[in-house]
């Protein structure tokens, strides 16, 4: 990480709490004995005008990515290109290298989803998210993140989801 004074260090971290997101998506894994895998992803999404801020966060967290919605292949999707431009971080490795940051830099608004999101971390980290106990834990973990709303609360839950599916594998998966 680029060397910055505390000014930008606190900027950064005063963005990633007004714009920011930690998460961990799952995604479909042939490779994976579960069928399924959890990647941890950190993003930050603003209006394309702001992409000179996204360049100078990749400039001080040189393994993420700046990625405009504007160059996205969409035409084939059948959508009209976005006007966001998204700076992320993603994979187990690249999250650890964020946790010390935030852990020095303190969040204050997004602390929750941060330490939520660095348990799911530390799990990865040790492997154990191939089993099916963590994973769920993981599930549960994620479930929490982001605020998320009653509607999906009620109707969708990763945690509920995934255990009834592995119980629906019998106890041998």
């Amino acid at each position: 990480m680029t060397e910055l004074n505390n000014f930008y260090e606190g900027y950064i971290a005063g963005l990633t709490d007004g714009e920011g997101s930690f998460n961990v998506t799952i995604q479909k894994s042939k490779s994976q004995k579960l069928g399924f895998y959890p990647h941890p992803r950190f993003e930050i999404n603003m209006h394309e005008k702001e992409t000179k801020l996204m360049e100078f966060l990749k400039s001080v967290f040189p393994f993420g990515k700046v990625f405009n919605k504007t160059n996205e292949s969409v035409r084939k999707k059948g959508r009209k290109a976005s006007d966001t431009v998204r700076f992320y971080v993603w994979g187990i490795v690249d999250c650890q290298k964020l946790i010390e940051f935030f852990t020095t830099y303190q969040l204050i608004c997004k602390s929750k989803d941060f330490e939520l999101w660095k348990k799911c971390i530390e799990i990865m980290k040790k492997n154990k998210h191939l089993t099916r106990y963590d994973f769920l834990k993981i599930c549960k973990l994620r479930d929490k993140m982001n605020k998320p709303k009653e509607k999906k609360l009620k109707t969708y839950r990763d945690y509920f989801y995934f255990k009834k599916f592995f119980e629906m594998q019998g106890p041998n998966f």
